[in-house]
């Protein structure tokens, strides 16, 4: 079974200015989006699925400031897992 998450992480290098801010935003919208089950969906379920988790990230990066939007970057993981 295939499983897809969208995930938030700093666009910029630990000595920048602003990087712990930046740093803070993404766990926080992980920590959002893992909890409520927004981030992540079976690759089987589709374009949908996949739409709707795309959206739930764009939402928790449109509440952020220019400044910490503008330097966080979203990756999209697809792993393989076991049916145990």
């Amino acid at each position: 079974m295939q499983v897809t998450t969208y995930t938030a992480s700093p666009d910029m290098r630990p000595d920048q200015f602003g990087y712990k801010d930046v740093l803070a935003a993404a766990v926080d919208i992980n920590k959002t989006l893992g909890d409520s089950g927004e981030a992540s969906f079976l690759a089987a379920d589709g374009i949908m699925a996949d739409r709707s988790a795309e959206c739930a990230m764009q939402r928790e990066l449109d509440a952020c400031t220019p400044f910490i939007r503008n330097n966080l970057m979203v990756q999209k993981c697809t792993v393989e897992t076991s049916d145990d």
